[in-house]
């Protein structure tokens, strides 16, 4: 199972997580594969929907290992920001580059003159 070393797994618990996840989801795929030789419908409804909740708890499962990872901890920032009329507000994490901001503003400047 590459999933754990690909993880960077650090203990037995995120380890274990990890190929769990491993095995789910390479059996989803087997099961999808099988459907795909279904003659019929029904069958391979049954074999999709197997598929389906095998991929949910691996999914669930990958939600666990970042809640072991993070030791179950969540971190909420809020900022009150004041946005006049006529104004416009970001919300996340946003990066500018001085040069390209600087640049926009010019190009700003030098529209509204026009």
């Amino acid at each position: 199972m590459d999933l754990a070393q690909d993880l960077k797994a650090r203990n037995s618990r995120e380890k274990m997580l990890a190929h769990g996840v491993g095995v789910l989801y390479a059996r989803s795929m087997k099961l999808i594969a099988e459907a795909d030789a279904q003659a019929h419908t029904v069958e391979k409804v049954r074999f999709i929907n197997a598929a389906d909740r095998l991929f949910r708890t691996a999914m669930d499962a990958m939600l666990a290992f970042d809640k072991v990872r993070s030791g179950g901890c969540q971190r909420v920032e809020v900022r009150h920001v004041t946005v006049h009329r006529g104004g416009q507000a970001i919300v996340g994490n946003v990066i500018a580059r001085k040069r390209r901001l600087a640049s926009k503003l010019q190009a700003r400047g030098r529209r509204s003159k026009r």
